[in-house]
């Protein structure tokens, strides 16, 4: 008979790619899982992997059921999860994917007043790449993303709710060669370094007008940290789009500049990215809520 704990074990396999691997992250001894693999195989009467010194191969068959049965058992999951909203469970975890333009600007100004209101929930803050984030969303690993909305609204699956439009200024150095001239266009900063925070789809119409003005299809560095990024505007004649709040104690002193260029494309859509008729935690509904009283006070 076919059980919810045989496709645990099945897909736990597939994913490690070994009984030694599956075992561990299902907290099984090896023996444990090689029978319940057997039982598996057959109650079905099919078998499931070719078994060699490597490791366990997905049979034809199995690789043709492997993406049912782990759709199945994330249902499964979001069934107890929305059991647990139901019962208004306050307690429990909130997982947060953030786009690393906009990590400092979020999450050091709402995550320490989340975990000061609500010391019982356990907060895990993740960023990553516009893949790896995407990935996250859909295989439910994320309860939300926090970014700029426009990368993914190609992706299917997902909603979009507006929180505010975070302006960007393109930040250089005190003698950066542009430094006073009026309206700069992309096309004049050809010649020098573009930097960056994070990297962003090629749909992205910042990173469109970038490329067909300067021929930089990417940024020569890529970095998220913005000391780092602020030691190298110093150094050379590198240039930064970006959240002008972040260095806004450098502008006003003239230890960076910030250039007179002004594209419609210069703008953060900051959204709340999500799955497609997935319900929110009420950790999640708290957190927004303090995002949302921090972005509506904040002067960007």
């Amino acid at each position: 008979m076919l059980t919810l704990k045989h496709l645990r074990h099945l897909d736990a396999i597939i994913q490690q790619g070994t009984i030694h691997g599956a075992a561990e992250r299902l907290h099984l001894s090896q023996p444990a899982l090689t029978r319940s693999l057997n039982t598996l195989e057959e109650a079905l009467g099919v078998k499931l992997f070719d078994r060699s010194k490597s490791g366990m191969a997905p049979t034809g068959f199995c690789q043709q059921i492997a993406g049912r049965c782990r759709e199945l058992l994330l249902d499964l999951d979001e069934i107890q999860r929305e059991a647990d909203l139901f019962r208004h469970i306050e307690f429990g975890d909130l997982h947060i994917s953030v786009g690393r333009a906009i990590k400092e600007l979020i999450v050091r100004n709402t995550l320490p007043e989340f975990v000061a209101r609500y010391p019982g929930v356990s907060v895990t803050v993740s960023e990553g790449n516009h893949t790896e984030l995407v990935d996250r969303i859909k295989r439910r690993e994320a309860d939300i993303l926090l970014a700029g909305s426009v990368s993914y609204r190609s992706v299917e699956g997902l909603r979009h709710e507006p929180l505010r439009d975070i302006p960007l200024s393109i930040i250089v150095g005190p003698d950066h060669p542009l430094r006073g001239c009026a309206e700069v266009q992309f096309d004049q900063l050809a010649e020098y370094p573009l930097i960056a925070a994070t990297s962003v789809s090629p749909s992205n119409p910042l990173l469109t007008a970038i490329d067909r003005a300067t021929s930089k299809p990417a940024p020569q560095v890529l970095c998220g940290d913005h000391p780092t990024l602020k030691s190298i505007l110093l150094r050379t004649n590198a240039w930064l789009p970006t959240p002008e709040i972040y260095f806004k104690k450098e502008i006003e002193t003239g230890e960076l500049c910030r250039l007179d260029l002004h594209h419609p494309a210069m703008k953060i859509e900051l959204s709340v990215i999500e799955l497609v008729g997935r319900s929110r935690s009420p950790a999640v509904e708290k957190f927004l809520d303090i995002c949302r009283t921090y972005l509506e006070s904040v002067e960007l």
